[in-house]
């Protein structure tokens, strides 16, 4: 009998390997095309990713703001305080490590 960790190991090689073959014509396509630009959008995207969800953080705000004023309970803006702060954290921690966001 195969242990759990073989298992999983298994079905993540198979995983792998099928998104290889899924996107690999794909990929070999856009690299010919736009070598530097490929590269240079996921560079950038990368490093915006936290302030793009510190922004969505603040929209759950104004959210949660809303559902409070309609329903007249604290709970959607508690819940939306509590996602906003979790999507706060990694702005955070790209702040403390010195990584550049814009």
């Amino acid at each position: 009998m195969r242990s759990i960790s073989a298992v999983n190991a298994g079905l993540i090689a198979r995983s792998e390997a099928a998104r290889r073959h899924q996107t690999g014509a794909f990929a070999a396509v856009l690299r010919r095309l736009l070598p530097n630009r490929a590269a240079m959008t996921t560079r950038t995207s990368s490093r915006r990713r936290p302030l793009h969800l510190w922004l969505a953080g603040q929209a759950t705000i104004l959210v949660g703001a809303a559902a409070m004023a309609w329903t007249h309970s604290f709970i959607p803006m508690a819940l939306a305080g509590s996602a906003a702060l979790m999507m706060t954290v990694p702005l955070v921690k790209a702040l403390a490590t010195g990584r550049r966001i814009r």
